[in-house]
């Protein structure tokens, strides 16, 4: 049910959170199931098939939804460090000397993320080497099946009612990452509350328009 205007003020809160069970794996399904279960291994002392997981892949691709969902559920044993492709030289060494501890811990894991492969990257040689030594998974981008079901889930668990007109034109004519969609949909679930208005290509194109006029213009008043 959708929350009436004259609550907009009082109960507009920030989006669902990022778990795992709204994650849209797509062909990534092998990588959501790892970190999914990696946690409960751990609490159980069941030895994981690694104890070491490096997750890659461009802006927009789901890492940070990822990161979000493990740290949320991840116990004291197991360690997530993010943009691995960001370390200092001090973060780097601290790193290092971090794998090499978890290494003589059985019952501790390490699960690292950045935006290219290990061997890529431009970090120290040795630890580039430690990312690549335990499962490597490379996120593949979602099909426009995959990327529809996503955005149905987003729209569902807002509560915001969108016709399959509207999801066709946001996967043709907007950045197909999800962190981008996700964004378009949350400021159609504000517009439509303040202006009381159903969610309609009208109502995307005037959000649109309001985000930056050049984008709104060159955008189509159908889909084709």
């Amino acid at each position: 049910m959708r929350r009436p205007v004259s609550q907009l003020t009082l109960d507009f809160g920030p989006p669902p959170p990022a778990g795992f069970h709204n994650f849209v794996a797509g062909r990534n399904h092998e990588c959501l199931q790892t970190l999914r279960e990696l946690p409960a291994q751990l609490r159980l002392g069941v030895e994981p098939p690694s104890r070491f997981v490096y997750v890659w892949g461009p802006e927009g691709s789901g890492k940070t939804h990822l990161v979000t969902a493990l740290r949320a559920e991840a116990p004291a044993e197991l360690v997530v460090v993010d943009d691995c492709q960001a370390l200092d030289a001090a973060a780097q060494e601290q790193l290092f000397h971090r794998f090499n501890a978890i290494t003589q811990s059985p019952g501790a894991a390490l699960v690292t993320f950045g935006d290219q492969p290990p061997s890529r990257l431009p970090l120290l040689p040795d630890l580039a080497s430690r990312l690549a030594w335990g499962i490597v998974f490379g996120l593949e981008p979602l099909g426009d099946d995959d990327l529809l079901a996503a955005m149905r889930n987003a729209a569902e668990e807002r509560g915001l009612p969108i016709g399959e007109d509207v999801l066709a034109y946001l996967l043709r004519h907007t950045r197909r990452d999800m962190a981008s969609l996700k964004t378009i949909l949350d400021g159609l679930d504000r517009l439509s509350l303040e202006q009381q208005r159903p969610v309609s290509l009208a109502l995307l194109r005037t959000l649109l328009s309001g985000a930056g006029a050049d984008e709104a213009d060159r955008l189509p008043d159908r889909i084709t």
